[in-house]
């Protein structure tokens, strides 16, 4: 058989085209047909080709790549010889086709059809982009003319060959020709809608009217950028031709379409460029929309979907509006059907189509511009709550999406829609009693549409205080689940959902719902479950009813009483549930996927069951379960799902009975999983076998286990102890630890002593666990304190252990600084929790050792003040010195008195050189005098440490003040010369102050006043040790009367301090931490002392700084909503102009304020309580922000070159990343034309590299966010990216080597980005991706982010 493009071959290269379409009128028809599949085999044989030449060629993500582009792209993998006989039959067809057009078209209607379906498979086929587009005058001219056929399949494939070659136009990047169709149509629909106006009555006018409509819709889809400057005419145009048909008297078929015709291309024009739309023509659009879902001239009556006497059979009831047309799509709308007239031609009320066409605009304008939610909520909430009545069901369920739509859309922005929600409070009973008498209706259509605006709602009760009418809700919970077996489950499906929700956030102390008693509703709503649960049906049933019973039965007790729960007929009625759950986990042949979901259910049902007070008939019913459950551990495929089940029962209050018969089995497979590779499997087999012998340990220390649990226990912390308390995975290693104490009972303290002491010390010691004082070090703690307190050591064996092992090291690097942080504590919180110890007495011996040490650090001090003084002298001695070398040099240059003279001089000259050799000598080994001291050796340092870490836990949890000498032996240490000692000192002054503030403070803040830089670090770390102890324990220290003066002393010399440093010195940093923490504990009063040092922002402009970063520590949540956003408002308005300031570092961090305000409290800025404190207002000085400013870079002599620093790049970063956060939570409160230019035009054309990172990222949010905006930047963008790919590392450092690869790949995500949007990923982009992406220096980099994109969007 001859492959299908040799056969087009040899018909291409005769005249038999032409003669085709000329050829007699009886043969016309049949050889349209063949030349029709003749070229749709020439399209089938090249996509072949094309496809297996793109899946033999390259990887699985290129190839998907390269598969999904069009264009010149789309034409890889197919041979030249291929194409070109392609291209030289469509070239010897296209010409002779759309000249003979005119005469088809007067021969008959049908073979002008027969011959726009050929010319249609050449527009429809990227193949033929080029040859179209070299007939193109000629196929638009000709289909042009078709525009006003009487036949309405005419019109609707000349539409689609005019916007094919427009598709075509803007894939080769003609925007001249794209520009040219597009004012082409915008100009002959004004002319049109003139002409309608004149004769708005005649069909044949609205019928052309409506053909112009279309085109102009299937445009700007195709090519949304091009119609920006025609938006207001096109807009107004579309109006205007609309204008409130519901006033009309009488409105023929004809007006219906066209009128359904200009909504869907409203529609198209909001989802398109919403972004563009003015809020004057936007709220026009709506105001149509809104108008259009009443429109309905021709009924009287009652609603169908309502009126209980409906038509018996519902296929009958949707007939009218059962079509599945894609909308999104309208030329291939059903709506082109044929007749003399261009409109169908049934005699039934087709007004619908306009109510219809009005949601779907509705929904668009929701789901694309979110700021319109509270003003529907407050114009129309009421209008949407009456149609949903509407008398036709089709037009019914759209209703309902678009008001699932409104609902979803104020949940996703609840923090920046108050207004919306208080409306919605305040009309919800209306709204659910609609809903329910909607939910009580024959059509089936009604009912799934109630149900999930019901489960809308319920997202909204926990987020807006919603107060649910139950009556109703229970009301149209029983309609759904009644759902007649002959549809399709989804109605009950989503009814169990609902129950589910509404149930589990329902306390289950209520005896009342409503006006209904508890006992009802729960007792009419068990059998309806319990009966989905038992059928034999889709298993999305069966487990949304087990879903929905598990939610049911925490509430049986509030409404049965125990002897009821215990009784025959509860049994009975609940025993077919766990008798259908048996079988399904038993089952060979269900999907892995189902055994999953079905596990999960199971354990949900099981922990609701166990918290009914579980009967023994109840335990017998559900034991066989548990052997199907026990079994499934040994399962591959679901056994991580099984442990996640098992976790789950057994973390419930009452744990299920029924498992204690297989405990041996299960703890004995828990134990298997731990020697196995699966890391996650190892982690959930830990938690499991936790959970197990602390739920049941009981039943474990019966006779009957007793032995089988003491080996399997040994077993367990042999495996833990061998491979899991491993410094490489400190997070395992944690819950190995906990699971550990968990078996610890077991084996008793002595030998569960020996088989982990070994292994947990090498943990603690480890150098590599250098985060073990943060991940495990409270694990280590707990795992030391229960040796203590069982009596397993004593406490004085654990402070020798310890301290020796600290102090006997041959270098301190071989234990990491977390060890001794975690053996101090040990220490303190051992000794504290002891009642047989003194904390006084255990802190004097702890500091004794620290006192030895202060001595050293004293001694050392002063002998660092004599060689410091020392250095001192030599050093102006050495100033001296080359001073003196330099007259004398001068002096000898400059000397004309003789040869005596100048031999005097170079004699000096060699005198002053040879002392300042001397000197400098002298001052270098001073230099490594200083640099080489320390105040004690190695050895003492490991003691010092642990004593002074557990001073600190003691002085925390009990007084000391009465221990001698305390404060004075820690203040020493923060004067040391190891930064480890003085951050051991530092936590041990903040524990003290949290333990003894009345105390302590006042001493402190003495130290404080006359601190130097080294030491002025640790003492603010203090304090930040302090706030943070107490915040965490609850101690509020702020409202303490005594200590007030003390803490705004303190205030007061940490705003000096802060000034005194320079902008982002990392004790600066501290320093407002330490403030903002300070004015967390009292906002009220606090946050006018940070407000003034905003008000004084050009007296002190480092204060200022210093309290807007303070302000993000005060302010961070969690925090009531209502006081944090009252703060804001407070803020704001003198927060915002700071962002113009002149002083750079006062900008830097007004940015990273603002920035932290739009994401946490963004409602504050899309709805400021001030009008200068608005988004409005922060949007252009951030744009400001982000442009180079040239002043701020300076130009620093480095000897061999020059180095240029800018300084405000930081300030650029900033700006851009705030930026990107408010994209992220106000996507439509921006202004997207000057968002994007900054973004693209600015923060990618940007010289640094932090600032060209963070716009590649803004760049990928606003892809996936608001992506039509960018349609019109595709060159710059390409330019932008094609520099950033292009550049070359100036210098081959690894530093420099790194950015730049960092660069390519942040370049390359955009890339994958747009090529992945059906938005953006135009021919012409994908044509470049092609040339210089796919094929270039980095097309393995860009395969690799693909795939591994890819990969992460599946797991998601």
């Amino acid at each position: 058989m001859p492959h299908p493009v040799s056969a087009s071959t040899s018909a291409s290269t005769s005249a038999e085209p032409a003669a085709v379409v000329a050829g007699p009128i009886r043969e016309l028809d049949t050889a349209a047909l063949a030349l029709k599949a003749l070229v749709e085999n020439i399209v089938a044989a090249l996509d072949a080709e094309h496809a297996a030449a793109a899946a033999a060629a390259v990887a699985a993500a290129a190839s998907a790549s390269a598969s999904a582009t069009s264009g010149s792209d789309a034409q890889a993998g197919v041979s030249d010889a291929m194409l070109g006989r392609a291209h030289f039959t469509a070239a010897h067809v296209l010409e002779p086709l759309t000249s003979g057009l005119e005469k088809a078209a007067a021969l008959s209607d049908n073979h002008l059809l027969r011959c726009l379906e050929v010319l249609s498979v050449f527009t429809g086929s990227a193949w033929f982009s080029s040859i179209v587009l070299d007939s193109q005058n000629a196929i638009v001219d000709t289909v042009r003319a078709l525009f006003s056929h009487s036949r309405a399949t005419a019109r609707k494939l000349a539409i689609g060959c005019y916007v094919a070659v427009a598709h075509f136009a803007r894939s080769e990047g003609e925007d001249e020709l794209v520009a040219e169709l597009v004012a082409d149509i915008v100009s002959w629909l004004e002319t049109h809608a003139a002409e309608w106006r004149q004769d708005a009555a005649s069909p044949a006018a609205n019928a052309t009217l409506r053909t112009y409509v279309l085109a102009l819709s299937s445009l700007v889809a195709a090519v949304p950028s091009a119609f920006t400057p025609h938006l207001a005419t096109v807009l107004d145009t579309l109006t205007l031709v609309i204008a409130d048909p519901a006033d009309r008297e009488h409105v023929s078929d004809s007006v219906v379409e066209l009128s359904e015709a200009v909504l869907l291309a409203l529609r198209a024009v909001v989802l398109a460029l919403s972004t563009s739309l003015p809020p004057r023509l936007l709220d026009a659009i709506k105001g149509l929309a809104t108008s259009a879902v009443t429109f309905d001239p021709n009924f009287q009556g009652s609603s169908p979907a309502t009126d209980a006497a409906g038509p018996a059979d519902e296929s009958m009831a949707v007939s009218e509006g059962s079509d599945n047309d894609d909308d999104d799509d309208l030329l291939f709308d059903s709506e082109f059907e044929d007749s003399d007239e261009g409109f169908t031609d049934d005699d039934e009320d087709i007004s619908w189509k306009v109510r219809r066409a009005g949601w779907q605009l509705l929904t668009a304008i929701i789901s694309s511009t979110p700021g319109v939610v509270a003003t529907l909520f407050e114009t129309s909430l009421s209008l949407f709550v009456a149609r949903f009545d509407e008398r036709e069901p089709t037009v019914q369920t759209h209703a309902f999406e678009t008001f699932v739509a409104l609902l979803e859309q104020t949940y996703a922005f609840a923090d920046v829609n108050d207004h919306a929600l208080a409306i919605l409070r305040d009309s919800l009973p209306s709204v659910v009693a609609s809903l329910a008498r909607v939910a009580d209706a024959r059509v089936e259509s009604s009912r799934v549409g109630a149900i999930n605006v019901f489960l809308a709602l319920l997202k909204l009760v926990g987020v807006a205080g919603l107060a649910p009418d139950y009556p109703q809700w229970h009301r149209v919970f029983r309609a759904g689940l009644a759902a007649s077996r002959k549809y399709t489950d989804d109605v009950r499906i989503a009814t169990l959902a609902g129950i589910r929700a509404f149930f589990t956030a329902l306390p289950s102390s209520l005896a009342q719902l409503g006006s209904l008693p508890a006992v009802q509703v729960v007792t009419e709503l068990v059998p309806d479950v319990v009966a989905l649960a038992t059928l034999d049906c889709d298993y999305r049933l069966t487990v949304a009813a087990l879903h929905g019973l598990a939610s049911l039965f925490p509430h049986l007790e509030g409404c049965m009483t125990r002897d009821e729960i215990a009784g025959e007929a509860f049994t009975t009625l609940v025993s077919p549930v766990f008798a259908a759950l048996d079988a399904l986990l038993s089952a060979a042949n269900v999907y892995t996927d189902v055994r999953k979901v079905v596990l999960s259910a199971f354990a949900e049902l099981v922990v609701s069951a166990c918290a009914v007070a579980v009967p023994p008939r109840l335990v017998t019913a559900m034991d066989p379960l548990f052997v199907a459950f026990a079994a499934k551990l040994d399962s591959d495929v679901i056994r991580s799902a099984s442990v996640a089940a098992l976790c789950r029962m057994c973390e419930a209050a009452v744990p299920p009975p029924s498992l204690v018969a297989h405990l041996p089995t299960v703890l004995a497979k828990l134990c298997d999983f731990l020697v196995l590779a699966s890391r996650p499997l190892k982690q959930h087999a830990l938690l499991a076998i936790r959970l197990v012998v602390t739920s049941y340990a009981s039943a474990l220390e019966t006779a009957a286990l007793s032995a089988d649990t003491q080996t399997l226990v040994a077993t367990i912390l042999k495996r833990i102890g061998a491979s899991l308390l491993s410094p490489r995975d400190v997070l395992l290693a944690t819950t190995a630890i906990e699971t550990a104490l968990a078996l610890a009972p077991f084996v008793g303290p002595a030998s569960f002593r020996r088989t982990t002491e070994a292994d947990v010390l090498k943990l603690a010691t480890a150098p590599t666990t250098t985060g073990a004082v943060d991940e495990c070090g409270d694990a280590i703690l707990a795992y030391y304190s229960f040796l203590v307190s069982s009596g397993a050591m004593s406490l004085d064996d654990l402070t020798a252990a310890l301290i020796g092992l600290a102090t006997t090291l041959t270098c301190l690097d071989d234990l990491p600084r977390s060890a001794f942080v975690i053996f101090g504590r040990i220490l303190g919180r051992a000794a504290s929790s002891n009642p047989d110890v003194s904390a006084t007495a255990a802190a004097t011996a702890h500091l004794a050792v620290v006192r030895q040490y202060g001595l050293c650090i004293q001694a050392a001090t002063a002998a660092k003040a004599k060689l410091a003084a020392k250095r001192a002298k030599l050093a102006a001695k050495v100033e001296a010195s080359e001073g003196a070398v330099a007259a004398e040099a001068e002096a000898s240059s400059s000397s004309r008195s003789g040869s005596g003279a100048s031999a005097s001089a170079s004699a000096n000259a060699a005198a002053h050189r040879a002392t300042l050799k001397k000197t400098e000598d002298q001052l270098a080994a001073v230099l490594a005098e200083i640099d080489a001291l320390r105040e004690a050796e190695p050895a003492d340092i490991g003691g010092a440490l642990v004593a002074t870490y557990a001073l600190g836990e003691l002085a925390a949890r009990d007084d000391l003040t009465s221990v001698e000498g305390l404060f004075d032996a820690v203040v020493v240490l923060l004067s040391s010369l190891d930064d480890q000692i003085r951050s051991a000192g530092a936590f041990a002054l903040g524990r003290a102050l949290l333990g003894a503030p009345s105390t302590f403070l006042p001493q402190v803040l003495d130290v404080l006043a006359s601190a130097n830089a080294s030491s002025l670090y640790f003492i603010v770390q203090a304090f930040d040790h302090m706030f943070t102890a107490a915040q965490a324990s609850g101690v509020a220290l702020v409202s303490m009367s005594d200590l007030q003066p003390a803490l705004e002393t303190m205030q007061t010399g940490l705003f000096a301090a802060a000034a005194e440093l320079p902008a982002g010195d990392g004790t600066r940093n501290l320093i407002a931490r330490v403030l903002g923490l300070l004015a967390r504990g009292a906002l009220d009063c606090q946050l006018g002392i940070l407000a003034g040092k905003l008000q004084h922002v050009d007296e002190a402009p480092s204060e200022a700084e210093t309290a807007l970063v303070a302000l993000r520590t005060a302010l961070a949540p969690p925090l009531v909503v209502a006081t944090a956003l009252a703060c804001v408002d407070r803020i704001l308005p003198l927060l915002l102009p700071l962002l113009g300031h002149t002083e750079l570092d006062v900008r830097a961090a007004a940015v990273g304020t603002v920035a932290f305000v739009a994401k946490f409290y963004a409602r504050a800025l899309a709805a400021p309580a001030a009008p200068d404190a608005g988004l409005d207002h922060a949007l252009p000085l951030l744009y400001a922000l982000v442009e180079p400013n040239p002043d701020l870079v300076e130009t620093v002599n480095r000897g061999p070159f020059k180095q240029k620093i800018d300084h405000g790049a930081s300030v650029r970063a900033a700006a851009l990343d705030c930026m990107a956060i408010i994209l992220s939570k106000l996507p439509d409160r921006l202004d997207m034309a000057e968002f994007v230019r900054t973004v693209v035009s600015v923060g990618m054309a940007d010289t640094q590299h932090p600032v060209k990172l963070l716009a590649h990222r803004t760049l990928v949010h606003m892809v996936a966010l608001l992506p039509i905006p960018l349609a019109q930047w595709t060159e710059a963008i390409i330019d932008a990216l094609r520099k950033s790919l292009d550049a070359r590392p100036k210098v081959t450092h690894q530093l420099a080597i790194q950015q730049h690869t960092e660069l390519v790949e942040s370049a390359l995500k955009v890339v994958a980005a747009i090529s992945a949007s059906p938005h953006l990923a135009s021919p012409r982009w994908n044509a470049w991706v092609a040339s210089e992406v796919t094929t270039g220096q980095h097309a393995d980099t860009y395969a690799r982010l693909v795939a591994a994109s890819a990969k992460d969007a599946a797991r998601s």
